[in-house]
């Protein structure tokens, strides 16, 4: 019993740190299902806006 005392505040510590992780991605898949990017969505400033969408309506690379 006195073994699970000694090491209570790590399995705290590692529940805190596993629930934000947990939290982080859930947030990231919702951003992604909505069309939220990670880099803030403003892909007419972005050099690498080719690399993201590949051939989407934005993509005028190649049509000149």
């Amino acid at each position: 019993m006195n073994n699970i005392a000694e090491y209570m505040p790590t399995i705290i510590t590692l529940a805190v740190l596993a629930a934000i992780v947990i939290l982080i991605i859930l947030k990231l898949r919702k951003d992604k299902k909505n069309g939220i990017s990670l880099c803030g969505g403003k892909c007419g400033n972005c050099p690498n806006s080719d690399f993201c969408h590949g051939n989407s309506a934005n993509n005028t690379k190649g049509s000149e």
